[in-house]
């Protein structure tokens, strides 16, 4: 057995007397006064660093928007919105790409003036499908309808649009006009189907879409009676439904009931039943 003596002696020789006195200096209070071990904030921000593994997502989605003619609409303001809404703007070939997009159905909305000279224009939403680090390319351009002069009217009663297919009942002192809109006017336009974006649900057979503006004007009271000429061949008194474009799921929604009247020459909507607002309005059979 070595002596302790000794065995400082021995240290000392070895120039590791330093390390004895340490030992001996230490004592219960200095291990207790150590503030070398990690605290419960250092854990915590240890946790929260190993916890922040939020993912980068690569999804997009590109396109490109025209007029009803075909012509690039460049500088129009574009929305795609899932939990929250980006903002874009068309570059000068009517083009536009969403980056950094989470999986999911987001909705696309092309923004349109209310109103360029003598010429309405109305809104486009439709729903868009993006999967995982999904590069979306949406195969057809993006038409924004023109839909003809706007009509003034200062009275309740029967308004025709759409070179007199389409008739609305309204009421201007019980529409709430978006913002821009200084006086009652309203205007319309049958769409053809290959202008059409992606909006109606699975199983829904659209009979035909008309585009309205002002853009979403809201109904404040009762909702909007619609008759329609009945050019689909449906038989008299047969039932249809209405449909209007929603900012809830990006795509059509039924907006009420309707039937062919009893001499067959056009679509009515149902007592009580119409649209809550102005966007599209859509038929499809009952």
């Amino acid at each position: 057995m070595i002596r302790s003596d000794n065995l400082a002696a021995l240290l000392a020789s070895l120039g590791l007397a330093s390390l004895v006195g340490c030992a001996d200096a230490g004592d219960d209070d200095d291990l207790a006064d150590d503030d070398s071990s990690p605290t419960d904030d250092d854990v915590a921000d240890d946790d929260a660093a190993d916890d922040d593994t939020a993912p980068e997502w690569q999804g997009s989605l590109t396109g490109v928007v025209q007029d009803m003619g075909g012509a690039p609409l460049g500088d129009l303001r574009v929305t795609l919105c899932l939990d929250i809404c980006l903002f874009g703007q068309t570059d000068g070939s009517g083009g536009f790409t969403f980056s950094g997009l989470e999986p999911g159905t987001h909705k696309f909305d092309a923004i349109a003036p209310a109103q360029d000279g003598d010429t309405a224009w109305s809104n486009v939403l439709f729903p868009v499908v993006i999967g995982e680090d999904e590069a979306v390319v949406l195969a057809a351009p993006v038409f924004v309808p023109e839909v003809g002069a706007p009509v003034p009217f200062a009275a309740a009663g029967p308004v025709s649009v759409a070179s007199g297919e389409l008739v609305l009942t309204l009421d201007p002192a019980t529409l709430d006009f978006p913002p821009g809109v200084d006086s009652p006017w309203v205007a319309g336009a049958r769409i053809d189907p290959s202008h059409w974006p992606p909006f109606a649900p699975d199983g829904v057979e659209v009979l035909g879409a008309w585009a309205l503006a002002p853009y979403d004007t809201e109904a404040k009271g009762d909702p909007i009676p619609v008759r329609v000429e009945d050019s689909f061949g449906l038989a008299a008194d047969a039932a249809v439904r209405f449909w209007v474009l929603s900012y809830d799921d990006g795509g059509l929604v039924e907006a009420g009931t309707g039937a062919v009247t009893a001499d067959g020459a056009a679509i009515e909507t149902d007592a009580g039943e119409g649209l809550p607002r102005l966007t599209w309005v859509a038929v499809s059979a009952g």
